[in-house]
């Protein structure tokens, strides 16, 4: 569990390293390194997703796996309720944030081949980063919680 959380976290911080890097290389049309934005995007919004992807499953992992351990609890009803409790922001939140920046990759590609939405991509980026680092610090929270009801939980056990 432990390998896990450290992987999401060390995903979650190349992942906002990498969107800064793109903001800035979007904002000023330079290459970073000798790469476009647009590769610097690609790359980007494919980690965005594995990153989205394994902290929602890191949640849902750990729950499934729990589940059948506490089963024989008299506590196993308030354990699974606490856990659905700290899950269901995580979900709305990880799936908010990958379309948001989805929608964002495709505006770029449009803005790039010079549709005239190209506006809309940067002002939808700058209101994507904020609503990012809202998300993060909800995770962040919900790892924390996550991290405790299992410790609680192993100590009934």
């Amino acid at each position: 569990m432990w390998t896990f959380l450290i992987s999401c976290y060390v995903l979650m911080g190349m992942t906002t390293i990498l969107l800064l890097i793109t903001g800035y290389a979007g904002f000023t049309h330079n290459f970073i390194w000798g790469v476009n934005h647009p590769r610097i995007a690609t790359v980007t919004i494919i980690i965005l997703s594995l990153t989205e992807t394994l902290v929602m499953y890191f949640f849902i992992a750990t729950s499934k796996a729990y589940k059948p351990l506490i089963a024989h609890l008299d506590q196993a009803q308030v354990f699974q309720i606490k856990m659905a409790k700290i899950k269901g922001p995580i979900y709305k939140h990880v799936s908010l944030t990958v379309l948001l920046f989805g929608i964002i990759f495709i505006l770029g590609g449009a803005a790039d081949n010079n549709f005239s939405i190209g506006w809309l991509h940067g002002q939808l980026f700058l209101v994507g980063i904020l609503y990012y680092f809202y998300a993060l610090k909800i995770k962040n929270t919900a790892f924390q919680d996550q991290v405790a009801l299992l410790n609680d939980m192993d100590k009934s056990l």
